[in-house]
């Protein structure tokens, strides 16, 4: 990381230097993911998407380096997204589990008791919301890029045709999502990503 940073800095970074960083990183995470710390892991993890990003940046056509930081951004968002709903999923537990407590006299200490419980599960997910919320966008910004680049190029290498085509199945995913999240609570916001869904859910398999 000192060595990128420094020929970052430096400018002395063409693309493939950019995307062989960006392997790197990637790399890295994986090769050492048990023996790094969620915060190491998270850096190499941003390191991978700016190395990739600044690649594409010498290069909009470069299909791969936008896919691949569309790929780091849904994994990002697949992170928040488990943690999201296992706080769900533990404020519905309490919620089944909560104790009726008839007595009046030991109703209000029961009621702040629970709401012991439930407050910081409904903090944390509140303090989710907005990484969560620029994940997916980043990420759908970043396959649209990398689907666009594709869609129409007529001589699509076997790896430019996996690419395309896991593209378009995270683009169908990362649709449904926010489609679902809008639903009954922002119509017009509904319709449209329903359309981008189905737009994205009709191409599965078609490169």
């Amino acid at each position: 990381t000192k060595l990128y940073d420094k020929e970052d800095a430096a400018g002395t970074l063409n693309e493939t230097k950019y995307l062989q960083f960006g392997d790197l990183f990637v790399n890295v995470k994986y090769k050492e993911k048990g023996n790094l710390d969620s915060a190491a892991m998270a850096s190499y993890t941003l390191k991978a998407a700016d190395a990739f990003k600044k690649a594409f940046g010498k290069n909009d056509k470069q299909s791969l380096a936008a896919f691949n930081v569309g790929v780091i951004y849904y994994t990002i968002f697949s992170d928040y997204d488990d943690k999201y709903s296992s706080n769900i999923r533990t404020m519905q537990q309490l919620n089944s589990n909560k104790p009726v407590e008839k007595d009046p006299r030991k109703k209000a200490a029961a009621d702040a008791k629970f709401k012991e419980q439930l407050d910081p599960l409904k903090q944390a997910n509140a303090a989710l919301d907005k990484p969560l919320t620029e994940s997916i966008d980043q990420a759908i910004d970043w396959l649209t890029k990398s689907y666009t680049i594709l869609k129409d190029k007529a001589d699509r290498t076997n790896v430019e045709k996996s690419v395309i085509n896991k593209a378009v199945d995270f683009l169908t995913n990362l649709y449904s999502y926010k489609r679902d999240k809008a639903r009954a609570k922002d119509p017009k916001a509904f319709d449209l990503y329903e359309a981008k869904f189905k737009e994205f859910d009709a191409l599965h398999g078609k490169f």
